[in-house]
């Protein structure tokens, strides 16, 4: 939405209001299925449990045209289980590394996230951060999916 249709404070990366809806239902579906099957997936130990949990709640949060930063808080806790039990190992240097370099985009105040506006540059990175930052954690736990699935 904030790329194609823009708001009064959000200049656009490209006029295409039109193709904001049904670029969200395909995205959102990829996502959910992605999730879903990726959850499916593990096992039911602690630790794929833990993996699970982060998964989909990060998938729905993702998913969802709700109001979904503030449900952010809710992906702490399976996120201490995944970093305590020590999944996270099971990924790639490479791919842990992009993942926590774009998650810093969490950090980023919402105050700022609408600065240097009108800027079609900043509505696809500062504006964005936090979905950078949703969209890297969800890519990186479905990658970990698959690597413990697959062990």
């Amino acid at each position: 939405s904030r790329t194609l249709q823009g708001s009064e404070t959000i200049k656009p990366l490209i006029a295409g209001a039109a193709l904001v809806e049904p670029l969200v239902l395909c995205g959102a579906a990829v996502v959910s299925v992605l999730t879903v099957h990726g959850a499916y997936r593990l096992g039911r130990g602690e630790r794929d449990i833990d993996l699970a949990f982060l998964l989909l709640l990060l998938g729905a949060i993702l998913s969802s045209p709700l109001g979904w930063v503030y449900y952010l808080p809710l992906a702490v806790a399976p996120l201490l289980g995944v970093l305590w039990n020590g999944t996270w190992r099971a990924l790639s240097r490479v791919t842990l590394s992009a993942v926590v370099v774009l998650a810093t985009g969490f950090y980023v105040p919402q105050e700022e996230a609408a600065s240097g506006q009108p800027s079609a540059l900043m509505t696809i990175t500062v504006a964005s951060a936090y979905f950078w930052a949703l969209a890297a954690t969800w890519t990186g736990a479905l990658t970990l999916s698959r690597r413990v699935a697959g062990s």
